[in-house]
């Protein structure tokens, strides 16, 4: 199914680049572009600079956010895709667990039912911070509720002149209930760890 991009939203992807692991991996979610706002290269680099200042902690230092791609909707043809690339590393320390092994952090909304849900999935979380059964120890999972928190609030409200880009959850065209973006009202870590089987095939 197509992915329903209006005018004035876009779906960005977080691109991140691991040294020795020869495949990107994203972390995706829709924003509203208010009016006013700038270029989408300026964009771009404010969504870049909201997750490093926010949640880079979290980014291993051997792990850099490579670039941001927006796909941009307008109200006829298909969304514009655009790339944009940066080398900016992680401040994050300490072994952590392979990249199959996810942070996952919920997309929160007030519509009801699966299409009211979405997932990121967040690979770098430390080994000692996740016991055998793959739960995330109390305070490390609070420390990462903390920069998700930061880092939704700062998407809602901008931060120093730059921004807001509220963040919104993107449905597949005709979806049941309605295929109109629908406003994220939080993020929300999760317990247990997540597997990616496609990951370090």
């Amino acid at each position: 199914m197509t992915l329903n991009i209006p005018s004035d939203y876009a779906q960005v992807g977080i691109q991140f680049r691991r040294t020795g692991d020869p495949d990107p991996w994203y972390i995706t979610y829709g924003i509203l572009i208010p009016e006013g706002s700038p270029e989408p290269h300026q964009i771009a680099q404010e969504l870049k600079n909201f997750w490093h200042d926010h949640a880079g902690g979290k980014i291993p230092a051997d792990t850099i956010i490579s670039g941001v791609q927006l796909r941009i909707g307008f109200d006829a043809g298909d969304p514009l895709t655009l790339f944009y690339p940066f080398s900016t590393a992680g401040s994050g320390s300490g072994t952590t667990l392979p990249q199959n092994c996810a942070v996952l952090i919920s997309k929160q909304t007030v519509r009801p039912g699966r299409t009211g849900k979405g997932r990121i999935f967040w690979p770098t979380i430390a080994e000692g911070d996740v016991n055998g059964l793959g739960q995330i120890d109390n305070g490390a999972r609070e420390s990462f509720q903390s920069d998700m928190d930061d880092v939704f609030e700062v998407h809602r409200d901008g931060e120093l002149g730059y921004g807001p880009y509220p963040m919104y959850l993107l449905h597949n065209k005709g979806v049941p209930g309605g295929d109109s973006p629908t406003e994220i009202t939080g993020l929300q870590v999760a317990p247990v760890i997540a597997t990616q089987r496609r990951r370090l095939r």
